[in-house]
């Protein structure tokens, strides 16, 4: 079974876009979806405009976990808690944790701003590799971008040292005890005052994922390495005016915040050339979804 795991706050720059891209990993591309939902959970549930996504996602049966929020083993600049981007980021790597993934599911890291567009690029894995990079040139080969990478539900237990208990929050709270601690208080001393700690804490779970990879006796040689030429990505850094076709396009990087009438009428654009029979629902859950903003 192949599954796409997806990490979210409640920060309206991606709750939006949430159940709109997991409905078309399962319906265009043929993942499962399982997200992962960081902060409170009550939040999740407030009769405002996360409270629509959130029955969104019920409506729609996606498989979610709710994560809360995470208290830090040891104060760290004044902060008793991880930043819910950290949580919500570094979540993905630790979802085989939960107990109902046999070792062989497939699961692929993906975000909730970045939309597939293309079948086929998703559906070239090499399952007789340990773990499969989309973009594997992106970083000089050095470091691996978490969108996209995969593995079976048991490689992901060996590089992330996990347990199959189902407690993805005490393990998740492990990882980020350990080396996210470890690599902020290393960085705080190289520069007095903590200066760049917040694009240490940003960028985490993609170093620290391929730093564990890179220490399994199996990479590189079973690793199946993706390149890529990115001028393939639709992305929100130029933006086209008009767009007639996704000929030639891999995936997007969205607008934000997507459902702004502005970026809406644009990135529905996009959506109604992917999966036209989506765009009517889509249409009526932004329209719910704005009463709420």
């Amino acid at each position: 079974m192949n599954y796409v795991s997806i990490g979210c706050s409640t920060q309206h720059d991606y709750d939006f876009l949430l159940p709109i891209t997991a409905q078309i990993w399962r319906d265009v591309m043929g993942y499962e979806p399982v997200l992962l939902l960081a902060g409170d959970k009550a939040e999740w549930h407030k009769p405002n405009r996360t409270g629509t996504v959130m029955r969104a996602l019920l409506d729609m049966d996606f498989r979610h976990y709710h994560i809360g929020e995470i208290e830090r083993g040891k104060v760290s600049h004044g902060a008793t808690h991880y930043p819910v981007g950290n949580v919500a980021q570094s979540a993905r790597q630790h979802t085989a944790v939960l107990t109902d993934f046999d070792d062989s599911d497939f699961i692929i890291l993906s975000d909730a701003d970045l939309w597939p567009l293309r079948y086929d690029y998703y559906h070239q894995v090499d399952h007789t590799k340990k773990m499969t990079f989309w973009q594997a040139n992106a970083y000089n080969y050095e470091n691996h971008c978490t969108c996209h990478m995969g593995a079976s539900a048991a490689t992901w237990r060996e590089v992330m040292g996990l347990e199959q208990d189902g407690d993805l929050t005490r393990q998740l709270k492990r990882t980020l005890d350990t080396d996210l601690q470890e690599l902020q208080d290393g960085w705080a001393n190289q520069e007095p005052g903590g200066m760049g700690l917040s694009w240490v804490a940003w960028n985490f779970d993609e170093w620290n994922t391929s730093r564990r990879i890179r220490e399994m006796d199996w990479y590189p040689d079973q690793c199946q390495m993706i390149e890529r030429v990115f001028t393939d990505r639709l992305d929100r850094e130029g933006w086209p005016s008009v767009i007639g076709t996704l000929e030639g396009k891999t995936d997007s990087h969205l607008l934000r915040p997507a459902q702004s009438p502005e970026n809406w009428s644009k990135v529905r654009q996009v959506l109604g050339l992917l999966s036209p029979s989506l765009l009517s629902w889509a249409d009526g859950f932004h329209a719910e979804y704005m009463e709420q903003v």
